[in-house]
């Protein structure tokens, strides 16, 4: 938390102050503002910002605390009067990088003049030592709270904030928000995935052929005997995804090689999809693969609504499905893949996104069926090298594949509406595809209502690597309310936030249900803003909820 004390001591009547200040990344968010005792309430940006244009006009009180691009934030406060100290109160959560010293925060923050008193109070709630740093001016704190003071500094190098990492952290952290919900938040570092996974192998025949498919088409040889590894293509032939012509035969020799260096046989089935769909082959080697793309003709518009059979037909026959398309649905229906029964999602769809610049796409679309079916979609046929690697398992990264808890089994538990159970990613998909982050982690997380159901008492995490399969079971810890509550709170907002713009291809219901939850957890964000009114009047003329504990909610209730 940070607190400013601003005074407006050069001009003679109220004015409107704002103060931009930069976070360490925009993975930071902000969420808590206060303009003296009164905390301010998350409400959608456009919303927002039309309050406070209204207010300011009435010469009322407001104030706003907002993300204005990626890590730059602003704060705005009506009326500062003439000569008069106001407290604004900050609270943001950002994480934390490894250095030297541990885990490092460097707050970027300088003033142009100096400031009279800087005070810095570094507290660690785990009992880790805290080292922190203005510039040059270090200190070194040997309990879990220490407390420095700057007097006349512009803090030209900001601040930064150390903390020794005296244990490894527990894979789950949990707290009770309140007396009915429990929140958890879960990280299961690379060095425990790589001892899972050396288990798994460990166990296994290292000497076995790899499996195939049992269904095998009549016509091919003994696919035992060649080990293939049988790739399902489904291209869309619509006139808009012409230009994408090129960069499939490029993919499709890539997979060819990436298959071949993993001592395996590539054969490819290949299906199409407009208004229609066809398949054009069976088992084709690769240069028969590589013709029968030549002569594809692109027209007409796309049904995505034809991946459902597709994806059932070709999944049951492959080791891998591979989906080239702009993801763009042109036809008059508008029709969506439904995705809904589980042999249409049982092998991974892995979507190459087309390049930036020249091809319309829809990103979202192709995100979101990837996710559905447990597949990716993050790399790109700009390299379609690394995307094939991918396919193949000859470069395989760990993800997240299922979450389930003890709950799982629980019908009525997992009708749940999502108020009062969620979990990150979803619980109750059979498939999700969550890659492990850049440092090798994999993060989860999750809430529940306690007065609806009984806490979880295990999570079970299904992760890939590869061809090897590995379920890490990890213990709930036991809860009480406690301060980090809210910090798990944040985390599991964010999560969630960041989940659904992968999860749902359409961009403006997915921006309205973002902000819906940013507004019920109280976060400043892309999608909304901190806003804080004084009088009773101002939340009922803007239909705004005054919430518990605000000094003007029992006037509030009363007006409504």
């Amino acid at each position: 938390m940070a607190k400013f004390t601003v005074v407006n001591d050069s001009v003679h009547s109220p004015i409107e102050a704002a103060l931009k200040f930069p976070l360490p990344s925009s993975d930071a968010v902000v969420c808590g503002f206060s303009v003296g005792n009164d905390r301010a309430i998350a409400v959608a940006k456009a919303k927002a910002a039309e309050v406070a244009y209204k207010e300011k006009q009435k010469g009322r009180a407001v104030a706003t605390a907002a993300n204005v691009q990626g890590a730059v934030w602003e704060t705005t406060v009506y009326p500062l009067p003439y000569n008069v100290e106001v407290t604004i109160a900050i609270t943001c959560v950002c994480p934390l990088v490894p250095s030297a010293d541990g885990l490092s925060l460097h707050l970027p923050l300088s003033f142009e003049a100096a400031v009279p008193k800087v005070t810095l109070v570094a507290s660690s709630i785990d009992e880790q030592k805290v080292r922190h740093n203005f510039g040059a001016d270090g200190a070194f704190g040997t309990s879990s709270v220490f407390t420095h003071i700057l007097s006349n500094t512009t803090l030209p190098d900001g601040i930064k904030v150390s903390v020794d990492i005296l244990a490894a952290a527990p894979p789950i952290t949990s707290a009770l928000l309140d007396e009915r919900r429990l929140v958890w938040s879960g990280c299961v570092p690379k060095e425990l995935l790589d001892t899972a996974f050396t288990l798994v192998t460990d166990g296994q025949d290292k000497t076995a052929p790899t499996e195939v498919s049992d269904a095998v088409d009549p016509e091919l040889p003994d696919v035992a005997a060649l080990n293939f590894f049988k790739v399902g293509l489904l291209l869309d032939v619509s006139r808009s995804a012409a230009p994408l012509a090129e960069d499939t035969a490029k993919l499709v020799t890539a997979l060819s090689d990436s298959i071949t260096k993993q001592g395996r046989t590539p054969a490819f089935s290949i299906h199409t999809f407009s208004r229609v769909s066809n398949t054009v082959g069976i088992g084709l080697n690769t240069e028969e693969a590589l013709a029968a793309i030549s002569n594809l003709r692109y027209d007409g518009g796309s049904d995505l609504s034809l991946l459902d059979n597709l994806l059932t037909d070709a999944g049951s026959k492959c080791d891998s499905l591979v989906l080239l398309t702009d993801g763009l649905n042109n036809l008059m229906s508008k029709q969506m893949a439904k995705l809904t029964e589980e042999a249409t999602c049982a092998k991974p769809l892995h979507i190459p996104l087309p390049p930036d610049g020249g091809i319309n796409t829809d990103r979202n679309v192709l995100r979101w069926l990837a996710y559905q079916t447990g597949g990716s979609a993050s790399g790109t046929l700009t390299n379609p090298t690394e995307f094939a690697d991918l396919v193949s398992g000859a470069a395989p990264k760990d993800v997240l594949t299922r979450l389930t808890t003890d709950l799982s089994s629980d019908l009525d538990a997992l009708m749940m509406d999502d108020e009062h159970f969620n979990t990150v990613p979803d619980c109750s998909l059979n498939s999700v595809a969550v890659p492990a982050d850049t440092d090798g982690c994999i993060r989860f997380s999750g809430v529940i209502d306690t007065a609806e159901r009984e806490a979880p008492k295990t999570i079970m995490l299904r992760v890939q690597r590869g061809p090897l399969v590995t379920t890490i079971e990890l213990p709930m810890p036991t809860a009480s309310i406690d301060s980090i509550g809210r910090l798990l709170e944040v985390q599991h907002t964010l999560l969630r936030l960041s989940q659904l713009k992968v999860v749902h291809y359409d961009p403006t219901e997915a921006t309205k249900i973002c902000t819906e939850i940013a507004c019920a957890a109280g976060l400043a964000s892309e999608y909304t803003t901190l806003l804080t009114l004084s009088l009773p009047e101002q939340f009922a003329d803007n239909d705004l909820k005054c919430p518990e504990g605000h000094s003007a909610h029992a006037a509030w209730k009363v007006l409504v």
